[in-house]
């Protein structure tokens, strides 16, 4: 009779042990005719879940869609984010051997438009920038918004790098450079009372084209950091907290209907660029015709010209 009241005493307590878990659906209320599903998540009773599909968003990193999801503990010292990601741009141009009022006129108009974008984006993700080093990246999205925070490793994510190396073998051009990373950083800082541990997955990538003669510089840069991936657990319970959160992503779910749905926007966006790249070409070979057609004219007029 002991013996049956210690087991059941230890079932009870790994009982309790054991987080209760209970579904949340993510919701997509924007990009379709209905609300729908777009991805399931199972995470303990008592947790905070916040999460959304936004198409009517400020401008981010994805062009189409982004994933907003964050899921805390009861005391924020343990939990998984998913934030969206940013768009900086930069263009200038200098003419070498203007009058001097025409260069500072020209330097005013790039200046203006400059402020036109940083109004348009305000409260945005996109912003208006030169990034010259990718650790000011780090610094501006991830450091600066954790002061205090120590990084303890940083990982080569290896598989994206080489999805990224792939699509810059394939763009490059004469005049132009393509620059990437993706890497998962772990950093230490207090948090609630506390330390915690996070673990921040960061990828960029940069498309920079640049023009140097003796007339002309002009530089253009277009960088995209992607979504960022965090998780983090409160020090004193972190191997729980890891287990936990690795039993939170792995019932990480799409739903298939809502991924068919957006299989098919990406489908007609495809064709539309299709049919865009078919008229610019076809334009191209009208205006070619064109211009032999003028050099044929020019080339009679000379001739008849000769003869006369």
């Amino acid at each position: 009779m002991l013996r049956f009241a210690l087991l059941a005493a230890l079932t009870l307590i790994a009982g309790a042990g054991r987080a209760q878990m209970v579904t949340h659906e993510v919701m997509d209320r924007q990009g379709f005719d209905r609300e729908i599903v777009a991805y399931t998540i199972d995470v303990p009773r008592d947790w905070q879940v916040e999460g959304q599909i936004l198409w009517q968003k400020p401008c981010s990193g994805n062009d189409l869609y982004e994933l907003v999801l964050t899921a805390r503990s009861p005391d924020g010292r343990t939990g998984v984010r998913v934030v969206p990601g940013h768009q900086i741009l930069w263009t200038e141009a200098i003419l070498a051997g203007l009058d001097p009022y025409l260069e500072a006129q020209m330097k005013v108009q790039v200046e203006a438009d400059r402020n036109r974008l940083r109004t348009q984006w305000q409260g945005s993700n996109c912003h208006v920038g030169l990034v010259r080093d990718a650790e000011s990246l780090v610094q501006n999205f991830v450091l600066a918004q954790r002061p205090g925070a120590q990084v303890l490793k940083r990982t080569p994510n290896e598989a994206l790098r080489a999805q990224y190396a792939q699509m810059a073998g394939g763009t490059q051009v004469p005049g132009s450079s393509v620059a990437y990373d993706a890497f998962t950083l772990e950093l230490t800082y207090r948090l609630g009372g506390g330390p915690v541990i996070e673990r921040v997955g960061f990828s960029w990538y940069m498309f920079q084209s640049e023009l140097r003669d003796s007339n002309m510089y002009a530089l253009n840069q277009h960088t995209v950091v992607n979504a960022m991936q965090l998780e983090w657990v409160a020090v004193e319970r972190q191997a729980a907290d890891e287990a936990l959160i690795k039993q939170i992503a792995a019932s990480f779910r799409a739903n298939p209907e809502w991924q068919r749905k957006v299989g098919e926007v990406q489908q007609k966006l495809a064709e539309q660029r299709r049919q865009a790249n078919e008229q610019t070409a076809q334009q191209r070979e009208r205006d070619r015709i064109q211009r032999e057609l003028l050099n044929d004219q020019q080339h009679q007029r000379f001739l008849d010209y000769i003869r006369q």
